[in-house]
Formats: structure tokens, sequence, C-alpha cells
């Protein structure tokens, strides 16, 4: 069985969507499915198929997925591949490659599911990218990925920020909800260029990724909060201010800063927004607009404090007019731009 040199190429980056999607770190299994032409790995939650032109063989194996990656990274040229009972060798050459094999049971090939529907892959991704943001980089969160009433929603929370971000479906679907992991999320983001196709089931929701990679997420036990009723949080007011302009005055007030992760105190007034930081150490102000708010307070002074680094990394997600709802005291406060909301803990002063 021969492989070009295009061909190895394309087998060492199928092998790298699968072990990237499923966190291979240093060590992992995959199978090669010889007869479908699929490399396959799986771990406790998801199972990933990816498309290469291995050769046809009516064989399954197992072998060392970081091996069999740098085997396809070694090999430049055409390269003659023997399968013996044990053994998997490459000769390219004046060089020749062995790796060990288990060999599997071989049954039917696998087959495509037929899905029920399919977005840009730029729709889906921007709403995971969007959901990842508020998710810190160590944690072990995870995001709900749903369907119901003709909208795709995502939501994430890392216990101070909740964001629920969500896409319309050109046609009603059957609606699902399952969760995924943070890691999952940032493999898919990365690898989906074109389109994505879906297929939700009672236990699962499989992924078609731009025509060659197929993942299947299993449904998790766990619960997410009930994000529903904190979006909808009475308001005693609601200001709308330029996203833009309050970044940018976040930037100014930033450069001074060495720690991005103290509390930024808001101060609503007199169609003002004040931002201070460290007790007057640095402050900035911009226009802001009384959308709605309790008559009985008018005029009104609203003081809130927040965690300036989770504000700003929202904003980055924004465009235009962002509303900012002010709840009582100890709840709460959302944020709403477009098809984002956002709620966020209240900072110590």
């Amino acid at each position: 069985m021969k492989l070009q040199a295009n061909d190895l190429a394309q087998i060492g980056k199928a092998v790298r969507h699968v072990t990237s999607i499923l966190r291979f770190k240093k060590s992992g299994t995959i199978v090669l499915d010889f007869g479908s032409g699929l490399i396959v790995g799986s771990d406790f939650e998801l199972d990933v198929c990816a498309k290469a032109p291995l050769p046809q063989a009516k064989t399954r194996v197992t072998v060392d997925a970081k091996k069999f990656e740098a085997i396809t990274g070694k090999l430049k040229k055409e390269t003659e591949v023997e399968l013996t009972d044990e053994l998997l060798i490459f000769t390219s050459g004046s060089t020749t490659v062995k790796l060990p094999f288990n060999k599997l049971v071989y049954g039917a090939d696998v087959a495509e599911p037929d899905f029920d529907f399919s977005l840009p892959a730029k729709s889906t991704t921007e709403l995971l990218q969007q959901a990842l943001t508020v998710i810190d980089k160590k944690s072990l969160s995870v995001i709900e990925f749903s369907v119901e009433g003709g909208t795709m929603r995502v939501a994430a929370t890392d216990g101070y920020r909740l964001l629920v971000a969500e896409t319309p479906l050109e046609k009603a679907v059957e609606p699902f909800s399952l969760l995924i992991s943070h890691e999952a999320a940032k493999a898919i983001v990365a690898v989906g260029k074109k389109e994505i196709s879906f297929l939700p089931s009672e236990t699962s929701l499989s992924l078609g990724i731009d025509d060659s990679i197929l993942v299947s997420a299993r449904k998790s036990t766990a619960k997410f909060p009930n994000y529903g009723e904190i979006m909808q949080t009475p308001s005693v007011a609601i200001y709308a201010v330029d996203s833009g302009a309050l970044l940018e005055s976040l930037d100014r007030i930033g450069v001074v800063l060495d720690d991005d992760n103290i509390p930024l105190q808001l101060t609503f007034e007199d169609g003002e927004l004040r931002l201070v930081v460290n007790n007057g150490a640095a402050e900035d102000s911009l226009s802001v607009k009384a959308v709605d708010f309790d008559s009985m307070l008018d005029p009104r002074t609203d003081v809130v404090y927040l965690r300036y680094s989770h504000l700003i990394e929202l904003l980055r997600l924004c465009s235009g007019e962002v509303s900012i709802a002010i709840s009582e005291k100890t709840k709460p406060i959302l944020f709403k731009n477009g098809t984002l909301t956002a709620a966020m803990v209240r900072s110590r002063s």
C-alpha cells in the first residue's frame, strides 16, 4: 500500500484534529479504521472521527496517537505501508519506521449521520467564543449548548459572571440541551472553518465539522444554573451607554492599573457615568442615558462596584449600545447587547 506525501500530511492533520478536540497531551490511543478511512478517538465525554486518506483494508487497529502523528510528520515523501499481524511498517526511501498496534474486530463501516440542520461555522464559533470569555482558563467549567424555539443558545458561568448568547435558526428543530467542556468548545472553535451540522438525540449531540470531522458529545448528568430566573431579575433603573466609548474609558483607566482584578466604581448620575478605581487614583467619565427607572427616585444616583477585568472582557464582545440594568443591592447587574445577555456579580467596594 502506498501513500503520497500529501496523503501523509492530510493524515497527520486528521490526527491533530482528533487529539486536540480530545485534549490529548502526552499520550492517548486512537483507532485507525482503514475500511472507512477514519481516524477515531474517544474519552469520557466525546467520540471524534476525522476523515483521512488511509490505505484501504478491512482492518481496524489501535495505535499510540502521538507516535503515529510523529511518523506522519517525519515522512515527507512517497511511503510504502505494510500491515503485519502486530506492526505498521512505513518505508520511505532508506527510512523504515515500525509502529506496534492492537488489532480490533472489524465490523460494519462507520456511517455519517443524517444531520437535522447546519449553520455556518462562523455563527457557531462566535457563540462559543463569547461563552468562553467568561470561563477562567484553568477552570473545569462547562458550557450549556441548547436549541429551543428556533434559537440556538450557549450559556456559561464562572461563578461571578453568567453569559448567554444566541443565534436564530432558519428552520425549527426539536429542542435539545447538553453540556460540553470548555476545552471541547475551544477545540471546536479552532477546527471549524466552513460549516457545522447538528444531530441531537436523547443521549448525545453529533456535530459534523467541515465535512471531515464528526464529534459526538454525550449528554452530561450535571445541572446548569437556571439562568432564566437570573436574567429576569427586576431592575430599579436601566441605563444605555455606547459600548465603544465605555471601553475607551476603561482602557484609559487601565493604563495606571497594576492589577486588573480590582473593584471599579460606576456612578450613574445626571446623564453621566463616572468610573473610579483605587479611591480616585484613576477616573474617567462619559455620557449615559437613563432608559427606564423608578420614578419615585427621580432624580437618582446609582453606585455599583464591578471587577474591572470582568467588565472590560464583556465589553469587548459588544458593539453599539449596551443596556445596563441596576437591580436591588444584593442582585447581579444585567447587561444586554443584541443577542448577548450577561449577569455580573457585584464586587465589594
